[in-house]
Order: structure tokens, then C-alpha cells, then sequence
């Protein structure tokens, strides 16, 4: 038998990795570690690690790396701090022979150091993807120099990981987890979803997610006021926000919009959906604003319209249901006007999500079946010809 550590800290990679974990949970040749961090143990974001374990999954740890975090200041270098520590003592005492890492969180950097030290090898998801406005950009790439396998989500992803002189044989474009999700879930009615948000009409919906732009000149505060002041006119639309990351400035955007939202009929705050509710939401909603990596990676197979904001996401893979505009009131309000368009939304009936590959979680688990992990840690830099 195999022993596979996956690790989740949020509700976001949480919900991608959903179909993976029960995949690996249900082979018969594969031990399932999972390892529970980050915002899942906290009340603010919404505590979803009772998500988890609704769920089923037996076989769990959990490492609280936000204990003792009390200064807003300086989080991530606390929480990081904090993750290498209790990671590294896992690993130290616990073997697994693969880890599993999905994306560029910098809770998840935390967790490749601890792995790398103790020489444990790793398979990183959806690396060699670039997000200019973020510090994520880094992370990612970070990792994927840290990990041994990689499952990247589309071929563009592919050549870019080997640009970073990782092994052809070890780079696999599989597609997207959060895809897959979409395959495997029941849709409910629109009035069903309704009910359980409680919202009592039938008016549009617009779906906004908004996270901190860390690299941004602005102050996340700054930002959300920009956004909630582009959306104040629509008054005949439920205004659905779901709740900002643990970032530097999530906490902020968060209380800034619980105030909004106290204030105004039409707004509703969610700190968490959880998995299938949110891709209820998103099947049924008019219009996806933000700059969450939902609405590049998930929202193009339910050929909805995409608002992306700012520079978050830019360099990402893009359908052309999206549609990419500054943190501008104005342009905000008019490219809003154009996503509702019938003309546009009859354009994306044809919308093609580049995400989208067949039985991903089967092809992940294979490989981490059938690999061998010794000799993965031998690890050479391969050199473009």
C-alpha cells in the first residue's frame, strides 16, 4: 500500500480537490493522509473543516498554523512561520511517500519546505500558471521547483514548468480538478438555491467574489470601495459576495461588505458556499464578477459571463466568455452593461473552457500509483535545447 498525504488550508483548494480525494480514498492500492490547515480552522472564514468531515473522510490530521497569530500586520510571515514548524514535525516523524500540493497559497509554501527537508517527494496541481498582480506568481513557480511530479491543467502550463527545468517525463497536462467537479455534482432548481440563501425574488444575480491584489498599489480597502461604489446603481439585481481569503486585506474586504450588505435588501455575504452550492450559484447566477480563479478556471463551462478585475489573474489561460477590465467605476459599469447583453450572452453558447479534460482525478491517481517515489527525489534540472 501507498501512503498519499494531500494537504487543504482553504475552502478553495478544499472544493478542487474534492474528486481527487475520494479517488485516492476509494483505491484499494492508496492510503489517503489528509492533512487539515489554515482558514478551514477559523471562525472568520467561515470554519469549514466541518465541510470535511460531512464529507467522510476518516483518515485526517489537523495542524493549527493560525494559533498564536494575533498581529494583522505581518500574518503570512507568522502563519508560514508557523507551517514550516508544525509540518516539518510531521513529516519527520510520518513518511508518506507522496505528498499531495495544489496551487500557490503561501500556507502551502510553508508546507513544501517541511516536505523538502525531510525528503518527501511531491506532486504539485496546477503549476506553471502566472498571475502577474499577485505574489502568487512566485509562490507557484516556488513550488514547483520544490516538487517531483506535476499535473498542470492546460498545455501552455506544460511547456512552462519545463521552461523551469523540470523533468518532461514528470509533467503531466491533465486538466482541471474544479472541472471535474462541475461533471459530478447535482444541479438543484434556481428556486431551490434561492430558498436556501433566502432570497425571496427572481431578479438577476450577480455572483462577486473580490480578493486582495497583493501586489497592487492599493490598499485592499481601497480596492472593494472602488468595486462597491461601480455596483451601488444596480438595485434591481441580488448582489451574491462570497467571503475574501485569509490574505493580507481579506479580513478588511470582508467586514467592509458585512457593513454594505446590513445596509442594502439586495446584498447577500456568505463567508463560505461550500463546494456544491457555490457551483449552483454559479449555473444559475446572470454574471460572475471578481478576480477569483473560479471565474477563469470553472465559470467558462457554464458559459456564463466573466467580469475580471484588475491584474490578479492576468496571464492565466482565458475563454472568451470573460471579459477583463481595470479597477475603474466606470469601466466596471460598462462592461457590466455589455455582459448582459443578449447579443454577448449569445455568443458564448460555443464557449469552449480550456480547463476542461475527461476522468482528471483518474489520471492523477494512476500515476501516483504506479510512480516510484524513490526515484523521484533524484531530481536533476533539465536544460531547454
Amino acid at each position: 500500500m501507498k501512503d498519499i498525504a494531500v494537504v487543504t488550508t482553504s475552502r478553495s483548494d478544499y472544493g478542487i480537490l474534492h474528486p481527487l480525494l475520494k479517488e485516492i480514498d476509494n483505491d484499494n492500492e492508496l492510503n489517503l493522509h489528509l492533512l487539515i490547515s489554515g482558514s478551514h480552522l477559523s471562525e472568520e472564514y467561515g470554519k469549514t473543516i466541518s465541510e470535511i468531515i460531512n464529507d467522510g473522510f476518516k483518515d485526517y490530521e489537523i495542524f493549527d498554523i493560525l494559533d498564536r497569530v494575533n498581529s494583522k500586520d505581518n500574518i503570512q510571515a507568522a502563519i508560514i512561520s508557523n507551517t514550516i514548524n508544525e509540518f516539518s514535525n510531521y513529516f519527520f516523524k510520518k513518511k508518506p511517500d507522496i505528498l499531495v500540493l495544489l496551487g500557490d497559497r503561501f500556507e502551502t509554501l510553508g508546507v513544501a519546505i517541511s516536505a523538502m527537508l525531510n525528503k518527501i517527494p511531491i506532486a504539485h496541481i496546477h503549476g506553471g500558471e502566472k498571475t502577474i498582480g499577485a505574489i502568487d506568481d512566485a509562490i507557484r513557480h516556488s513550488i514547483t521547483k520544490l516538487s517531483h511530479l506535476h499535473f498542470v491543467s492546460c498545455d501552455e502550463y506544460k511547456k512552462r514548468v519545463q521552461q523551469l527545468g523540470e523533468n518532461p517525463a514528470n509533467v503531466f497536462s491533465v486538466g482541471s480538478l474544479g472541472v471535474e467537479n462541475i461533471s459530478t455534482i447535482k444541479f438543484k432548481s434556481k428556486e431551490n438555491v434561492q430558498n436556501i440563501l433566502k432570497i425571496k425574488n427572481d431578479k438577476k444575480i450577480f455572483l462577486v467574489t473580490y480578493h486582495p491584489t497583493t501586489l497592487s498599489s492599493l490598499e485592499p480597502i481601497e480596492e472593494i470601495k472602488i468595486l462597491l461604489s461601480a455596483l451601488q446603481i444596480y438595485t434591481e439585481q441580488n448582489i451574491i459576495f462570497t467571503g475574501s481569503n485569509i490574505d493580507h486585506g481579506g479580513g478588511d474586504i470582508n467586514k467592509i461588505i458585512i457593513d454594505i450588505a446590513s445596509k442594502n435588501t439586495n446584498y447577500y455575504f456568505f463567508n463560505s458556499l461550500g463546494r456544491d452550492l457555490f457551483l449552483n450559484l454559479m449555473y444559475h447566477c446572470d454574471l460572475i464578477i471578481g478576480n477569483s480563479s473560479s471565474g477563469i478556471i470553472e465559470a467558462p463551462s457554464f458559459k456564463k459571463p466573466v467580469l475580471n478585475i484588475g491584474s490578479r489573474q492576468e496571464g492565466r489561460v482565458m475563454a472568451k466568455n470573460i471579459l477583463q477590465v481595470p479597477l475603474d467605476q466606470t469601466l466596471i459599469r460598462n462592461t457590466i452593461e455589455l455582459a448582459l447583453q443578449k447579443d454577448f450572452n449569445d455568443k458564448l453558447k460555443d464557449v469552449i473552457n480550456p480547463y476542461a479534460k475527461n476522468n482528471v482525478s483518474k489520471e492523477i491517481t494512476g500515476i501516483l500509483k504506479t510512480c516510484s517515489s524513490q526515484n523521484l527525489l533524484d531530481k536533476n534540472f533539465i536544460d531547454l535545447v
